[in-house]
């Protein structure tokens, strides 16, 4: 398993008061996961369906605020990522992939989209007003 990428400790040592978010990219699978807890997590996936790990998972609860914190947190661990709604330059990981409903939110029909437009826009003012 993945260290986190903020402390570099193994996810399973972490608890809720550590206050470090530990987000993290598995490269070829297609997935993001965003872990506030050791053992109770949020899996946000391209095509769950194809994904046995996750579909038709019924504990795993995403939520609003995880949406933003992960963007944030995979924007800060992997500053290389492109801010398109296509997340990291050639791979088709959605940024509304953050959402539950993934296909919904690839057509702007979720929360997702606005987040995702939300994000990208602060994302783009802040270099501007660095620049």
């Amino acid at each position: 398993m993945n260290p986190c990428p903020h402390c570099n400790r193994p996810l399973g040592e972490h608890s809720v008061d550590d206050g470090c978010l530990n987000a993290w990219a598995a490269g070829q699978a297609g997935w993001i996961a965003v872990h506030e807890r050791p053992k109770l997590g949020h899996w946000f996936g391209q095509n769950p369906a194809k994904e046995p790990g996750i579909a038709g998972r019924t504990d795993i609860v995403p939520s609003y605020t995880t949406s933003i914190e992960a963007a944030f947190a995979l924007m800060e661990t992997f500053p290389q990522w492109q801010l398109t709604k296509y997340g990291p330059a050639g791979n088709r990981r959605y940024w509304a992939g953050l959402w539950p409903d993934r296909k919904k939110a690839v057509g702007g029909k979720t929360p997702a989209m606005a987040i995702t437009k939300a994000f990208i826009a602060a994302m783009q003012e802040q270099d501007d007003g660095e620049g």
